[in-house]
């Protein structure tokens, strides 16, 4: 199972980011839930999923990274990351 992600972090109202991880290719919301699973149980990196409707009534879904994650994540990645790109992870 292979996931293409645009990875953004998300300030709202003032609080610490977050991180979004929007799956590019359209997956099933099972692979979705079991990406989430393989990141609790392998890194101890807690996420959820985030319904989204779009304004022409598309549902889609995105996992959102817990706040209190973001550093087991960003280490997580960031080797995979290039330098141009570090931006997208706040660093």
């Amino acid at each position: 199972m292979g996931f293409y992600i645009k990875a953004q972090l998300c300030y709202a109202r003032k609080v610490s980011p977050s991180f979004l991880i929007y799956i590019i290719k359209k997956k099933k919301l099972e692979e979705q839930e079991l990406l989430i699973s393989a990141l609790h149980e392998n890194f101890g990196i807690r996420a959820n999923l985030n319904k989204r409707i779009s304004s022409s009534g598309v549902q889609s879904y995105r996992i959102r990274i817990s706040k209190k994650s973001m550093d087991k994540f960003i280490v997580l990645v960031k080797p995979y990351f290039i330098a141009e790109m570090l931006y997208k992870l706040g660093i």
